[in-house]
């Protein structure tokens, strides 16, 4: 702490940053070392014993976040939601309609782009129901299923969260953490972990798709922006706006590193755009630059979310 203090030195007219000390952090300790692979998600004892320890450094959290950082708007928007009303606990359903956006470049044919209307109702177990409007294309001749009608049981897939228990994980923003990157990295086989930001990436995706579509609670919400508030990379990007020309608080965070065959990856590849309401902490987008070829350009703009009783209800 010394030695971060003397790097300091020449700000200490200001309050540095969080960007100014992550970029430090950096340097000096490298990336953060990796819990055990076979960290049990409902037992968070430890790790938030941990966390309490991190707090209590000089200087860890008796500086304000800048309201303007990043990591301050994120931390911003957790304090919102843990003060949001919450229904019972896991109940009912969480709706969200969704206008999705794909396209595809670097590929055969030339881009093709579509967009479509996508309603969810998904339960804590990640189970409900997923209606697909027919779509339009924006570009090119879209494929089939980019711009086709469904009508089916919602499915998770096969993803990093498929068996996790929600109402298990912790909801401390440390805690949460790490227990999303066991979760990730639980699958892997023995001596192979994918690189950190490869890890990190897939947290990111993680932590937003818990926040857009699954059933959660205040508390977990607010544990889940102060993950965000924690990925290494994280930037503030101003004046940015989403799809539907809706004012936001905006941050990015970088992707992982893919290689692209028979060509250089498109300029800011991976990097996901979050786009948010700081006064009801919710999302109003979130995007993610694909890599070309079978990797699209993606976004998700949240027309409607809310609580519901059962499938097929609608917020009014």
């Amino acid at each position: 702490m010394n030695d971060l203090r003397e790097r300091f030195a020449p700000l200490r007219e200001e309050t540095p940053t969080d960007e100014e000390i992550a970029a430090v952090l950096a340097t000096r300790v490298g990336r953060r070392r990796r819990r055990p692979r076979r960290l049990l998600l409902g037992v968070a004892t430890a790790t938030a014993t941990a966390a309490v320890a991190i707090a209590a450094l000089p200087g860890a959290d008796e500086r304000p976040a800048e309201p303007t950082s990043a990591a301050g708007m994120l931390r911003a928007a957790a304090a919102v939601a843990a003060d949001q009303p919450g229904p019972p606990a896991f109940t009912g359903y969480r709706y969200t309609e969704i206008l999705e956006r794909l396209r595809y470049h670097g590929v055969p044919g030339g881009p093709r782009a579509s967009e479509r209307r996508v309603e969810n109702w998904v339960d804590r177990s990640w189970n409900g129901r997923s209606l697909t409007h027919r779509g339009r294309a924006l570009e090119g001749r879209p494929d089939g299923f980019m711009i086709e009608a469904d009508d089916r049981p919602y499915a998770y897939g096969d993803g990093p969260l498929r068996d996790i228990d929600i109402s298990a994980l912790p909801t401390e923003p440390r805690p949460l953490l790490q227990a999303l990157e066991a979760n990730f990295l639980r699958d892997f086989d023995p001596g192979y972990e994918p690189s950190d930001p490869i890890v990190d990436y897939h947290v990111a995706r993680s932590v937003l798709l818990l926040l857009s579509t699954a059933n959660t609670t205040p508390s977990l919400r607010a544990a889940l922006w102060g993950v965000l508030a924690l990925m290494p990379g994280l930037r503030a990007a101003p004046d940015v706006r989403d799809p539907l020309g809706r004012e936001g608080e905006a941050v990015t965070l970088p992707g992982e590193a893919l290689p692209v065959p028979l060509g250089e990856p498109p300029e800011h590849a991976g990097l996901i755009t979050v786009i948010f309401d700081p006064q009801r902490s919710e999302l109003l987008s979130w995007s993610i630059v694909g890599h070309g070829g079978g990797s699209p350009d993606m976004s998700l703009t949240f027309l409607r979310v809310a609580h519901v009783r059962q499938i097929g209800d609608r917020p009014r």
